[in-house]
């Protein structure tokens, strides 16, 4: 990915976060789900994994962009996805603003995912 797209990504149309999903956290000994808009970058891959158990199985991965930069996103928390998939935060990168030096949105990586069939 061009580090000068992630620069400007805020002040251009590269990604539209029309997209809505929820943080997981954890509040007073209750879950709470706080909305957020994000916009993907790169479409959710299916790759095979080994397992120290016999076989394999299937992980996917994703990564989403967002501007939304107070919320608590954190490494291992959990987002909703757009299609109710409940996803893993892997690893989140801070996208700052090339003159000024200000956080200006996450680009997170994903990881996991079932389809949650309760919502």
């Amino acid at each position: 990915m061009n580090y000068w797209k992630q620069v400007t990504a805020k002040n251009s149309m590269t990604y539209n976060e029309n997209l809505s999903g929820y943080v997981i956290v954890l509040r007073d000994n209750r879950l709470d789900k706080m909305p957020f808009k994000y916009a993907s970058m790169a479409n959710r891959k299916y790759a095979s994994m080994t397992s120290a158990l016999p076989g394999e199985f299937i992980e996917p991965t994703e990564t989403i962009y967002t501007t939304q930069i107070d919320l608590p996103f954190t490494k291992g928390g959990q987002i909703i996805m757009d299609d109710n998939c409940t996803m893993t935060i892997r690893d989140i990168d801070r996208v700052l603003n090339a003159s000024t030096g200000k956080l200006m949105a996450y680009t997170i990586y994903l990881d996991g995912g079932v389809p949650n069939e309760f919502a």
